[in-house]
């Protein structure tokens, strides 16, 4: 599985095209596509707050794995 669930990896459909020239058709069809952008957005956000969280749990470890043998104590 790794450090990103599933449901993020997974990508974001498209909306459908709407089958009748109507407005109400093209309305249905930008909100759709406005939900998938913002979908798709709040998966990158959590994959960058995953990856800043892993980065600052690394820099914590690095830095300790620097300190020598009687800086230990």
């Amino acid at each position: 599985m790794g450090l990103i669930p599933e449901r993020i990896r997974a990508s974001v459909p498209p909306p459908a095209l709407p089958q009748a020239n109507t407005v109400g058709e093209w309305v249905a069809f930008g909100d759709g596509a406005v939900a998938a952008l913002e979908i798709a957005n709040d998966r990158k956000e959590t994959v960058l707050a995953i990856m800043q969280a892993c980065q600052a749990a690394q820099g914590q470890i690095n830095a300790s794995a620097r300190r020598r043998w009687w800086q230990v104590w």
